[in-house]
């Protein structure tokens, strides 16, 4: 499983396309540059909406990843297992 991104990139995909209409011969570096100053500037209740869907994501992230990791070992403890009998 992938892990969620960050509440800072959700800030930047929702934010770059509007920087980008704004000034369009800006490059990228520049325009992660302006999106890193608007986050740090950001107020707690204008990142909370990112923060939010970062921590649903990374729990539904959490799950995920046990279940995998579950399924990983029993995989390896049979591959093991095989070995182990040859």
């Amino acid at each position: 499983p992938k892990r969620p991104m960050s509440a800072f990139l959700f800030f930047s995909h929702a934010k770059r396309s509007e920087l980008k209409k704004e000034s369009p011969g800006m490059t990228n570096t520049d325009a992660s540059k302006i999106l890193a100053k608007m986050w740090k500037n950001a107020s707690d209740n204008e990142k909370k909406e990112y923060i939010e869907r970062e921590a649903e994501l990374r729990e539904v992230y959490k799950v995920k990843i046990a279940k995998w990791r579950e399924g990983k070992k029993q995989e390896d403890d049979l591959r093991r297992k095989e070995r182990e009998e040859m």
